[in-house]
């Protein structure tokens, strides 16, 4: 997973003071739009309102101890996107997490693949708990298709290519993950990295 991460740009993100992007999700029969721009030394988030509606910040460190149900559902929503955003690295950060050999069966899912591995959550924390996703790369470590199975479910509950690599002051981000049949789409738009070298 190291390796990964290191293709995705690990090694520059310790440089990075501010990221920003925008979230867009069209699954059919919902769709989204969350513009975001985080702080990665202090936690700071803000997550841009539309039009003239006023902007929203807050501090990560503070959301355990908030009984703020709105906030809190904010926060879900900035994790959610964030970990599509940078996937890799989430995964070398958090130490709770497990990776393994990627099951016989679940390859078969993305038959072209190179490699694969898979990425278990423990039960009972974070916002999604238990949830598996399969990683599959290519010969450079780049990831290719990932597939989410929600709580370790055995049938996927999604599958999304990384298409459209673009770099971002050291930082590889896949702007483009559609699903295979085009049904489901999820990118981003206004990428800004500030801070790295």
């Amino acid at each position: 997973m190291q390796k990964i991460a290191q293709a995705a740009g690990l090694d520059a993100f310790g440089s990075v003071e501010s990221l920003s992007y925008t979230f867009n999700a069209d699954l059919g029969e919902k769709k989204f739009i969350r513009s975001w721009t985080w702080l990665p030394g202090s936690n700071d988030v803000t997550l841009h309102g539309e039009s003239t509606a006023q902007d929203i910040s807050y501090q990560r460190g503070q959301i355990a101890s908030s009984e703020d149900a709105d906030l809190t559902k904010i926060d879900q929503q900035f994790v959610n996107d964030l970990y599509w955003l940078i996937f890799p690295f989430q995964v070398v950060w958090d130490p709770s997490v497990s990776v393994e050999a990627l099951p016989k069966a679940a390859a078969a899912v993305v038959p072209d693949a190179p490699a694969g591995l898979r990425v278990r959550y423990p039960a009972g924390m974070g916002y999604t708990p238990g949830d598996v996703y399969d990683l599959f790369y290519d010969k450079d470590h780049k990831v290719t298709h990932w597939v989410f199975r929600k709580g370790g479910s055995a049938e996927p509950s999604r599958v999304s290519e990384w298409k459209d690599y673009k770099d971002f002051n050291g930082l590889s981000i896949s702007l483009n993950r559609p699903s295979p049949d085009d049904s489901v789409r999820i990118w981003f738009e206004d990428v800004t990295v500030k801070g790295a070298e």
